[in-house]
C-alpha cells in the first residue's frame, strides 16, 4: 500500500510535546521547577514576614499565589515555544515536502526528493495513535510521523498498523482524546 503526505510544522510540534509528555524526565523537571519556583516566593515571602518588611512579604505572598496557580500555563507555554523554534530551526528542509510512503509486510519505504529510505518493521519499537497522528516510533528513537487527517486510506493504515503490532508483538497505545498540558 501506498501514500503520498507531507509533514508541516505543526505536526512535528505535536510529535515533539506528545513525546516531551511521555518523558519521565522532563514531567519531573516540569514539576520540580513548579515546586522550586513556588516554593522560592513563599519562603521569601516568610522571611520578609519575620524580618518586619511592610511591602516585601505581601509581593512574595501575591507572587508565590501566582506561581501556584499559573506556573503551569507558563511551563507549557514555555516548552510548546522552544519546540516551535527547534523545529523551525531544525526541520526546514522537511516541512512541507511531499513524501511518498510505501508500507509492505517486511518494511516501510520512504522517498522523497530528499532521498529514500528502508525501515524494516522489525526495528518498530511501539506505535502511538493519538486524534491527529500515528507516531511510529523506532528501536533506535527515531519515529515516522503520519498525520491522520491528510490520509485518504486511513482505514487500511489503521489495519496494516494493528497488523503490525500483533505481528511483531509490539505496543500499539492509543490515546485519542490526548493534548499537550
Amino acid at each position: 500500500m501506498k501514500i503520498e503526505c507531507f509533514l508541516e510544522e505543526e505536526d512535528f510540534l505535536t510529535y515533539q510535546l506528545f513525546t516531551a509528555a511521555k518523558s519521565e524526565r522532563i514531567k519531573k523537571k516540569r514539576r520540580n521547577s513548579w515546586i522550586i519556583t513556588t516554593s522560592l516566593f513563599l519562603s521569601l515571602s516568610l522571611l520578609f514576614y519575620v524580618t518586619s518588611y511592610e511591602f516585601l512579604p505581601t509581593y512574595f505572598l501575591v507572587a508565590g499565589m501566582v506561581s501556584l496557580f499559573l506556573y503551569p500555563l507558563y511551563s507549557r507555554w514555555r516548552y510548546k515555544n522552544h519546540y516551535q523554534k527547534f523545529i523551525r530551526e531544525n526541520r526546514q528542509g522537511v516541512i512541507g515536502k511531499e513524501v511518498e510512503m510505501e508500507f509492505t509486510p517486511n518494511a516501510i519505504i520512504e522517498k522523497s526528493e530528499l532521498g529514500e529510505s528502508k525501515i524494516n518493521t522489525s526495528e518498530l519499537g511501539e506505535i502511538n495513535e493519538i486524534s491527529s497522528h500515528y507516531f511510529l516510533k523506532m528501536t533506535t528513537g527515531n519515529s515516522i510521523i503520519i498525520n491522520k487527517e491528510r490520509l485518504l486510506q486511513a482505514e487500511e493504515i489503521q489495519t496494516y498498523l494493528e497488523g503490525l503490532s500483533e505481528k511483531l508483538d509490539i505496543n500499539f497505545n492509543r490515546e485519542l482524546d490526548w493534548k499537550w498540558t
